[in-house]
């Protein structure tokens, strides 16, 4: 049995005396990526339509199922995701969606995706990654990652792991070549976790850092001049920067984020040592939805390996 249910994030509606008008664009960016594998029984499709803003009583049909094409599971959707719960292991799925006018004057029918489910059966992960699934020397696209530049030096290695037998190398460079992967959703209560191998040949003149991100809200830094892993509060570059702990150049460090907006608390640890708490005020920006890694170590190799989100 499948269980639906419609996640709400961003609303396509403009003023009820914009014209309906649909233009020959098709939706795009689906979550998950198509073809991807590895992904939780429990999942959100989100998608984009490019022109959405100029539309009035835009919707969405959605297709899904395990045959090609896709069945009709749900339509008259007025926001770009979907809640999918309890789908079956190692199962291959397709889904299209196809954006209309509410009096069906126009649509545009998207082309159709597919993914296949992982072994296990959870209610709760948004995204995880451990680089087994994608080819050594090449950027990780096929999972979903984006690179806003500089791809060639933002690869998966198979000579440096934390587990099973590949990880995503960020080697540094001037330019602050980041890459990026969407997150659908940020619900109420999220932890993060990932694992990081910093250069082992770095000294304090090196200067530069590395960094991981939601963008925009948080990050988390290892600044290789001070060799301190630091909390960096809002945008990383102009909030407040905390010193959270020396690291030593070389070794795996695993990094715990909590974002509570229940008891409205943020918590960081690492090593699974709690080195960090504070209030999440009212007025706080929202989490965005990109989580972002780059380098700045002037070419030294960083590792990120068994990236997961997930949320109670």
């Amino acid at each position: 049995m499948v269980f639906f249910c419609l996640f709400l994030i961003s609303s396509c509606k403009k003023n009820d005396d914009t014209p309906e008008t649909v233009q020959a664009s098709q939706p795009k960016d689906p979550y998950p990526a198509d073809s991807a594998i590895n992904i939780s029984t429990s999942t959100v499709l989100s998608w984009s339509f490019p022109d959405a803003e100029g539309y009035d009583n835009l919707r969405y049909d959605l297709r899904f199922g395990t045959v090609n094409p896709p069945f009709y599971v749900t339509y008259y959707l007025e926001y770009p995701n979907f809640q999918l719960v309890g789908l079956e292991k190692n199962s291959t799925y397709y889904w299209s969606v196809t954006a209309r006018t509410e009096s069906w004057s126009y649509f545009v029918n998207g082309p159709t995706w597919s993914f296949t489910t992982n072994d296990s059966v959870t209610g709760n992960i948004l995204f995880q990654d451990d680089f087994e699934n994608y080819q050594p020397n090449t950027f990780p696209a096929s999972g979903g990652w984006i690179a806003n530049a500089g791809a060639s030096n933002n690869i998966v290695s198979d000579s440096v792991f934390h587990s099973s037998h590949q990880s995503f190398k960020i080697t540094g460079n001037k330019d602050y070549p980041d890459c990026y992967r969407r997150i659908p959703v940020f619900p109420i209560v999220t932890y993060l976790e990932v694992w990081i191998k910093t250069p082992s040949d770095i000294i304090p003149s090196d200067g530069g850092l590395f960094c991981i991100a939601i963008r925009d809200y948080f990050a988390i830094t290892f600044n290789c001049s001070q060799q301190t892993i630091n909390y960096d509060v809002g945008d990383y570059w102009g909030g407040a920067s905390i010193e959270l702990e020396k690291f030593i150049p070389g070794l795996w460090y695993k990094i715990n984020l909590k974002f509570d907006k229940v008891d409205m608390k943020i918590t960081c640890s690492i090593n699974d040592i709690q080195k960090y708490q504070s209030d999440l005020l009212p007025d706080d920006p929202p989490p965005a939805l990109d989580f972002c890694c780059y380098s700045k170590a002037l070419k030294k190799d960083v590792y990120l390996d068994d990236l997961k989100i997930w949320y109670e």
